[in-house]
């Protein structure tokens, strides 16, 4: 068995959906999983055991305890608690000679206080399988695209739990998934040979042989009573008529209820279901055809339609809308036009002259100016002269010096005044603004406005065009003398085939029904001729009881001797792959009584338990977790949960580089940053198929999954964890 994907729906510190890929190859079998504690390791490790087996994941567990445990793990997010969650798991294994896989779902609802609970089993079926599901319907391809898992039919629902229990028995489980807890327990006690003793009836499956024999026990003393009652009537009433009451009636009835005196009325009713899928098939046939017939029809009436424009007819609203729109465009284009033409527009008819009046402006501009500097050069030099004639202007100086400054000063002044030319005269007598003001109508003329213009033109020549094409499409626009009787035919053509494709829709659910119906009754059916088939060995199987017993008996007894030796052979190569020390243990004796384990060495003396270390004997206690697992004949993953939490610093590594890669097919690993350290990570890296950290995210009130463990193989941290 492989473990392909967990998916954990808001269960626990899982807000959510949160999904691990644990798929392994043959080179990489180890998934390892990080986390705090407190981050999820623990719900994950209980998460596989809750989904297989429900209730009975912990035998210590009564159904309140149960329930009050499920109720207590609905996540607990920041707006309150949530009131579904579930757990599913994908994995493939070999059954009845072929890798199957499978899709297991256990969903809890809580229903006033109770926890609801449903059991989910599908079956990934290959694409010549899902053919031969006989699903007669269109979208049958894409269903097999979407989704390969069909739920399983050969068991009843009510038979799902001892189908995983048949799948995977639980008490074999148990040797797989396992905790630091119990090797150090196994270690501390000494209590291996009760251990044993209770795992290994279970693991060579005898717990079953024991509940067989006392089925045997059960079923001798009550084939006295069967043999007692009247052979049943096979050939029940029937009334065809009342078929669908008669299924209805029967046709639920719970696999418990059925006893023989069903056969002969399943029988009939599966005759009759045939005789109605086959008419019902017919019918889809001949109602394809139907509709087909109508579509051509259609396509007909519609090629006449669209050729005396019955495309424009449907468009005879909207072509008056946009004659109404492109109408009231060109009026605003025309205005536009018109302002223009009635502004500064036609002066861009005589540029030479508007180029003359621009230069005869500017001029005008310069001598104003020139008049406006010559006043301020006077006023200035006039209050400059004024202040150097003043006492307080240099006292210091004497007069002939200040009239020598002021003599300078007037000569570099009347330089300036000579230069300006003050005496011309302007040619038009405008203000500044209106000056300013002409000059830039004179601009716009000779840019704005005629680019404007040309913009304007273009318009007004696309919107004619549009115009002139809805005027031209309304001309070509049939009436309603022309259109009417095609609308009328499309009308009818149409609704005679909505109502033929409403038939066949509602024939194909009837199909699909009854195809349903035939699979359950044919089950139901051969439940009746195994009931059939018992009554009519019963009498034989009185005198076999006593003998299967006693067979079963040796049969348990052989086992036993014949698996022993291989457990002991298990244990002694656990202890090689770990211990790593020569010559120190050779032999491994289990008592078939008592289960007491014995360690020999080479020369058969004892190894006592006294003699190991503690780190050997947690090496000790977890070969023989090893062993029992091997000696099962299963092939399931192991799942180790803080596998290194309480062994010594000297035996970590060889639990590490020897045991993890080779303890199995695939190998899951929950451990803190502090047991598989970057050290050891180092050790491990080249077994890791995939790597995990979880960490509890205090914000969001929840567990979150990185990719990837604590540390990359430099002993870096990568994956910080508060």
């Amino acid at each position: 068995m492989i473990i392909k994907k967990i998916s954990i729906n808001d269960f626990g510190v899982y807000g959510g959906v949160n999904e691990f890929d644990f798929e392994t190859s043959p080179e990489k079998t180890v998934v390892l999983c990080g986390g705090k504690n407190g981050a999820g390791k623990t719900t994950l490790f209980e998460s596989i055991l809750l989904c297989f087996y429900g209730k009975d994941f912990d035998d210590s567990l009564r159904q309140k305890d149960y329930n009050e445990k499920i109720l207590r793990s609905f996540h607990k997010n920041p707006n309150g608690v949530v009131q579904n969650a579930s757990i599913s798991i994908e994995f493939k294994l070999v059954f009845d000679s072929k890798i199957r896989e499978y899709l297991v779902t256990r969903k809890w609802q809580n229903i006033e206080g109770k926890p609801h609970e449903e059991l989910s089993i599908k079956k990934m079926v290959s694409e010549a399988e899902f053919e031969e599901l006989d699903l007669d319907i269109p979208e049958k391809h894409d269903r097999f695209t979407e989704n390969r898992f069909e739920e399983i039919d050969s068991v009843e629902k009510s038979e799902w739990q001892q189908f995983i229990n048949q799948l995977i028995p639980k008490g074999i489980a148990n040797l797989f998934f396992f905790d630091g807890e119990k090797i150090q327990s196994i270690a501390d006690d000494g209590n291996e040979n009760q251990y044993l003793q209770c795992s290994f009836d279970t693991l060579l499956g005898l717990d079953v042989v024991t509940q067989l024999q006392k089925d045997i026990a059960l079923m001798l003393s009550r084939n006295s009573k069967l043999n007692k009652k009247n052979n049943p009537d096979l050939n029940a009433d029937y009334d065809s008529s009342q078929f669908d009451e008669i299924l209805t009636t029967y046709g639920n009835l719970k696999i418990e209820e059925i006893t023989l005196d069903y056969l002969g009325l399943f029988l009939k009713l599966q005759e009759d279901l045939f005789e109605r899928i086959n008419l019902e098939k017919s019918e889809l046939v001949e109602l394809s055809g139907e509709i087909n017939d109508k579509q051509k029809e259609l396509n007909v009436i519609e090629e006449k339609f669209k050729k005396i424009g019955g495309a424009y007819f449907f468009k005879s609203k909207e072509m008056e809308e946009n004659e109404r729109n492109v109408t009231s465009k060109i009026a605003v284009t025309e205005k536009e036009i018109r302002d223009l033409c009635s502004a500064e527009l036609p002066f861009s008819l005589i540029p030479e002259e508007m180029d003359e009046i621009k230069q005869q402006i500017e001029f005008d501009q310069k001598i104003i100016h020139s008049k406006y500097e010559k006043e301020i050069l006077e006023k200035s030099y006039a209050k400059i002269a004024s202040l150097i004639k003043s006492k307080p202007f240099l006292p210091e100086l004497s007069k002939e010096s200040k009239k020598s400054i002021d003599h300078e000063i007037s000569k570099f002044l009347q330089e300036d005044i000579k230069s300006l030319d003050t005496n011309s005269q302007t040619f038009f007598n405008f203000s500044d603004i209106d000056m300013a003001e002409i000059l830039t109508m004179i601009e716009n003329t000779k840019k704005r406005n005629i680019s404007r213009l040309n913009d304007l033109s273009n318009s007004f020549k696309i919107q004619k065009n549009a115009l002139d094409k809805v005027k031209l499409v309304s001309k070509i626009t049939p009436n309603d003398d022309e259109i009417g009787p095609l609308m009328k035919q499309i009308e009818k053509v149409t609704s005679q085939r909505t109502r033929l494709e409403e038939q066949y829709d509602q024939i194909e659910t009837k199909n699909f029904q009854n195809k349903s119906r035939l699979q359950s009754l044919k089950f139901k059916i051969r439940h009746c001729m195994t009931l059939k088939h018992e009554l009519e060995k019963m009498t034989s199987s009185d005198k076999m009881g006593g003998v299967v017993t006693t067979v079963l008996e040796e049969y348990s007894e052989s086992l036993r001797k014949s698996k022993i030796s291989e457990l002991e052979s298990n244990i002694l190569k656990g202890l090689d792959l770990l211990l790593h020390k020569e010559d120190f243990v050779e032999k491994v004796v289990v008592n078939p009584e008592t289960f007491e384990v014995k360690l020999l060495d080479s020369e058969n003396n004892e190894i006592t338990k006294d003699m190991l270390s503690k780190g050997e004997l947690q090496i000790y206690a977890t070969s023989l977790v090893w062993a029992l697992a091997k000696t099962s004949g299963h092939s399931l993953p192991f799942m180790i949960d803080t596998p290194l939490a309480r062994l010594d610093v000297e035996h970590r590594e060889n639990i590490v580089g020897s045991f993890f890669p080779q303890a199995s097919h695939q190998t899951i690993i929950l451990s803190t940053d502090s047991e598989i350290t970057s050290e050891y990570y180092d050790i491990l890296k080249t077994a890791i198929s995939k790597s995990y950290v979880m960490e509890f995210n205090d914000s969001k009130g929840k567990t979150e999954i990185n990719s990837g463990y604590f540390f990359d193989t430099k002993g870096d941290i990568i994956v910080e964890v508060r």
